[in-house]
């Protein structure tokens, strides 16, 4: 599944325009860093409780 996303992601992002492309490109490193960041404190929150 999320193997399949990142493929997903990183074909949206050689196919889109050139234009585009610099903004969608820092839209999915945020996207990416929000997971990794959820997934730090979330399961630090399992940890703890």
């Amino acid at each position: 599944m999320k193997t399949n996303l990142l493929v997903v992601t990183i074909i949206k992002m050689y196919t889109t325009n050139i234009e585009n492309r610099p903004a969608y490109v820092a839209g999915c490193i945020g996207n990416v860093l929000s997971l990794l960041v959820y997934r730090y404190v979330s399961e630090r929150y399992i940890a703890v409780k």
